[in-house]
């Protein structure tokens, strides 16, 4: 449960302002809150599809090995990775998305009822100032 430092819940905290420096007071107050150790927030875990390793480094590999090995590196092989990853697993990602629907689940879920932080957040966004 959030708690602002009077010990209001944050969820129930009352966000409409009459200026910008009462605004910047309550989003002060608000940032303290979820900054607290105790705090707890919930947070939603994006699914995993469209998640890979992108570039491999080896550093720490040719600096252990250096007068042993050659150096491992992609040096040389972008074009080879971008094809790959353009016919092999961009194209997976799609197909498993298309029949899967990970998604668009996943961003059907990002709702209040699930994710009341969220209300929060919103209410506390700045009005409009001219």
């Amino acid at each position: 449960m959030l708690l602002n430092t009077d010990g209001e819940s944050a969820s129930n905290m009352n966000y409409q302002c009459d200026s910008a420096s009462a605004y910047a007071s309550q989003l002060i107050n608000y940032m303290l809150c979820l900054c607290n150790r105790d705090t707890d927030v919930n947070v939603p875990m994006a699914p995993e599809l469209g998640l890979f390793l992108d570039e491999c480094f080896y550093t720490g590999y040719n600096k252990k090995f250096k007068n042993t090995h050659d150096e491992v590196s992609q040096k040389g092989f972008e074009k080879e990775i971008a094809d790959f990853k353009r016919e092999v697993i961009y194209s997976h990602i799609q197909l498993t998305e298309v029949k899967d629907g990970t998604m668009v689940m996943w961003l059907h879920s990002l709702n209040d009822r699930n994710y009341p932080d969220f209300v929060t957040a919103r209410e506390a966004a700045p009005a409009k100032i001219d």
